[in-house]
């Protein structure tokens, strides 16, 4: 599958297309909803989620949770970034409940881009089995073929990421510019996403390589093996932003 968070790229580019009254906040965060079983290895529940009949009963109930929590965490995360970003996302309006029947809307939107992008990049999609030229294979290295769905898989995520960042980068630039901050104060939030990111590396690879059946007989990279890492490695970062961003919220109480 793309990375999951390469999804919200799909409602950024169609968001002129859609009603102002829609909120954004929503449609990201339906747009990853599908995937967040994955992370909490419930793979059954993931597998239901993206079908026309998972993204009203489970990514709808999923995404009004992640808005909860984006709502309680978002301010103490944002504590932790550097400068610009600390003070732009600080500001930033996070009323997800503001109009309940445009935000319900907005996370079904999101999950249907999901699915819809899903559908050309995994092997059980429908585009996938029902448009011939995306099954169709390409020899790369060493001569493994690989089927064009599954090139467009990786290549789907690496542009979803950047074209998020470019319009993240867009967006801060339409921000009011801060004051130079203190050296040593932006030092640490450096040092701390650093050790952050490296822990849950850290974490994840151990993780993955015990639970591996060839763990014992030495490691070796296959795609099942990089599909986990990068699961447990994004679940164990967002579980090590959390716990840091509530330590230093009480210590600075």
């Amino acid at each position: 599958m793309p990375w999951t968070f390469a999804h919200p790229a799909a409602v950024l580019a169609i968001r002129p297309l859609l009603s102002a009254r829609l909120s954004l906040a929503a449609l990201m965060v339906g747009s990853i909803t599908p995937d967040v079983g994955y992370y909490l290895s419930l793979f059954k529940m993931a597998t239901f989620a993206h079908t026309l009949p998972g993204v009203i009963t489970v990514c709808l109930p999923i995404g009004l949770l992640l808005l909860l929590l984006i709502q309680r965490l978002w301010l103490p995360i944002a504590y932790l970034l550097p400068q610009p970003h600390r003070q732009a996302l600080s500001v930033l309006p996070i009323r997800p409940f503001a109009a309940p029947s445009a935000v319900g809307l907005s996370l079904l939107i999101g999950a249907l881009t999901h699915i819809v992008w899903d559908s050309f990049t995994h092997h059980s999609g429908w585009a996938v089995n029902h448009i011939a030229v995306l099954q169709y294979p390409f020899t790369l290295a060493a001569g493994h073929n690989t089927p064009l769905f599954h090139i467009l898989q990786h290549t789907s995520t690496l542009l979803g990421i950047l074209y998020c960042g470019w319009v993240y980068r867009a967006w801060l630039r339409r921000q009011t510019p801060t004051p130079t901050a203190n050296g040593s104060n932006e030092c640490w939030r450096y040092l701390l996403l650093v050790s952050l990111g490296l822990l849950a590396l850290a974490i994840a690879t151990a993780l993955v390589y015990s639970a591996s059946p060839s763990g014992t007989a030495g490691f070796t990279i296959d795609e099942a093996l990089v599909f986990r890492l990068i699961l447990t490695a994004t679940t164990t970062l967002l579980v090590l932003l959390v716990a840091a961003s509530q330590l230093m919220a009480r210590k600075r109480r």
